[in-house]
């Protein structure tokens, strides 16, 4: 069933609330989908029930683009529409409300344009699954830069909600067949972390943490991933020929000095 099917058959209450969320924004009932996207991931994939999910995707044409949303609905519920973010790689992002249902999820993404028009995505669809007795729940698990770059190395953290019987991290990063296991180490608070990579443009890399807890049992978390962009342009071609020896010997000395300094992130 549809997005516009569910709507229709739930009670005539129930139509009243969700026409006031959604009428702003949806299409007509009679329009057809068929926006074109790229990248259009879930993750987790599948989700969990009781849990949030992200999606994520690439317009494959940005023009005129006023503003793109999510659009879901359980079983038993449709959702009002989640404006989605634009990351400075072009990829539209958006978190969902917790799943509050274990049956079928449809969903889709829809556009606005500048001209008033709208568009959007086939339905997708999924069925979320039961968490894992074995589950690591985080409080934090990121990386930095959010966004990586080709050639950059990339900064794990990672924090267990019950951070004070953890003993140990470690991460576990895999690209294509290759997995890699790295140490994590305890920052403070609880916070653990691992730096890993250069990796290659468009290379997916899928990571995940697994955490040995002070009985001597372990628990882990679902896989993330990202994928870098392009590399980012060096801006310091020509610098060392065109100043002279003493200016450069300075400059270095300086940024031994400033690195020696810099604090670690939390």
């Amino acid at each position: 069933m549809s997005i516009r099917a569910c709507v229709t058959v739930v009670t005539v209450a129930t139509v009243a609330i969700a026409l006031l969320a959604l009428v702003p924004f949806a299409p007509p009932a009679s329009s057809a989908g068929g926006l074109v996207v790229n990248g259009l991931k879930l993750s987790p994939d599948p989700p969990i029930y009781g849990e949030t999910f992200e999606v994520s995707c690439r317009l494959a044409d940005e023009t005129g683009v006023k503003a793109v949303f999510l659009f879901y609905c359980s079983d038993l519920n449709c959702f009002p529409p989640i404006a989605m973010t634009r990351d400075v790689d072009g990829t539209y992002r958006a978190t969902s409300h917790a799943i509050d249902s274990k049956g079928t999820h449809h969903y889709n993404i829809t556009i606005t344009y500048t001209n008033d028009t709208r568009a959007w995505t086939y339905d997708g669809q999924f069925t979320p699954s039961e968490k894992p007795p074995n589950a690591l729940e985080v409080e934090l698990l990121s990386i930095k830069p959010a966004v990586p770059r080709a050639g950059e190395k990339v900064d794990v953290y990672c924090r267990a909600k019950d951070a004070p019987n953890v003993s140990s991290m470690r991460l576990t990063v895999v690209v294509g067949t290759s997995s890699t296991p790295y140490d994590m180490v305890r920052l403070g608070n609880g916070t653990y972390h691992a730096q890993v990579g250069p990796f290659d443009e468009g290379q997916q890399v899928r990571y995940n943490v697994t955490a040995t807890m002070t009985g001597g049992g372990q628990m882990w978390t679902g896989d993330l991933s990202f994928t870098p962009g392009k590399k980012a342009a060096k801006d310091d071609d020509g610098f060392i020929p065109t100043v002279g020896a003493a200016t450069v010997l300075a400059v270095l000395a300086g940024l031994a000095v400033s690195r020696r300094g810099r604090r670690t992130l939390p």
